[in-house]
């Protein structure tokens, strides 16, 4: 799944800027989304369960700055790319647009979900 979300943002970061610099910029997206994701989860539980919310503690934005440059550094490597390039070059016409409506559904669904969580948290407590 997040090979493809890759995959996705590869293609599109070389459709909308330049083909020499996509492999930098998905990965980049690529972390940029799982951290909005962690933090909306933690949020979430912060709220709804009074779990501590992970962003407001120091050692704990280090642990997520460090996890984002793991995830970076998987998906910048040249031979992971090409890898993940190959497999899904060949994907047909029906699912190329299954997996943009797909990836536009988890856009969507992510804001709305920070959205949601940050709406929530102003009005409790």
């Amino acid at each position: 799944m997040l090979n493809y979300l890759y995959y996705k943002l590869y293609k599109a970061a070389g459709q909308t800027s330049s083909w020499s610099i996509a492999g930098f910029s998905a990965s980049l997206l690529s972390c940029f989304l799982i951290g909005i994701n962690l933090v909306t989860i933690s949020l979430f539980l912060s709220k709804t369960y009074n779990a501590p919310f992970l962003a407001s503690g120091n050692y704990i934005k280090a642990l997520v700055a460090i996890a984002s440059a793991l995830i970076f550094v998987f998906y910048y490597d040249k031979k992971r790319q090409k890898t993940i390039l190959a497999k899904y070059a060949k994907e047909s016409n029906k699912r190329r647009v299954f997996g943009n409506i797909a990836l536009a559904f988890y856009f969507l669904l992510s804001y709305l979900v920070l959205l949601m969580a940050a709406t929530f948290a102003s009005h409790k407590g």
